[in-house]
């Protein structure tokens, strides 16, 4: 498996959960697959960014 860390920046976004949702298509027409979505403050991540963590496996 592979892994790729991505911060979703929403902050300037008037519908969040669709601009979520579209960018997440994104990646999984890349073939990568959401691990995790962290919807808590942490202090290396602006509050306007969403982290998500993805996952593939190797080609």
């Amino acid at each position: 498996m592979e892994y790729r860390l991505e911060k979703i920046h929403v902050a300037d976004r008037a519908d969040r959960s669709a601009y979520i949702v579209q960018r997440l298509n994104e990646y999984a027409a890349e073939g990568w697959r959401v691990v995790s979505i962290d919807l808590r403050i942490h202090p290396s991540f602006a509050v306007e960014d969403l982290p998500v963590l993805l996952e593939r496996k190797r080609v």
